[in-house]
């Protein structure tokens, strides 16, 4: 079965770890190095980089998040490898976009 994993990928650093209003965009490298990582993997992959607003509230404080990212899909075989990959590639993210969290999904596809 294939599966359509979608990875909402950040575009500014959280408030607290940024400039005073919050607001410090990520640089373009880091970008860079997710994708040459992804395309390692799977060299078919789509992004799409108009900005996604999302809101989330942190479970450590209840505060109120509204964050901005860009998306990247993937179509690829459900598999322990694949999706052990994708849980790997998360961890990395986090650190690498200094993130509490990304949010990383996957549905059934079915191809036409």
């Amino acid at each position: 079965m294939d599966i359509k994993v979608e990875i909402l990928i950040p575009l500014f650093y959280n408030p607290e770890d940024s400039t005073p209003d919050g607001k410090k965009k990520i640089e373009g490298e880091k970008y860079s190095q997710t994708f040459d990582q992804i395309a390692e993997k799977f060299p078919d992959y789509t992004v799409d980089n108009s900005p996604l607003l999302g809101n989330w509230v942190k479970p450590d404080t209840k505060k109120k998040v509204i964050d901005e990212n860009m998306a990247c899909w993937v179509i690829c075989e459900e598999s322990e490898e694949n999706v052990r990959f994708f849980k790997e590639l998360r961890e990395t993210l986090k650190q690498r976009f200094i993130q509490d969290d990304i949010l990383i999904y996957h549905i059934q596809v079915f191809r036409y």
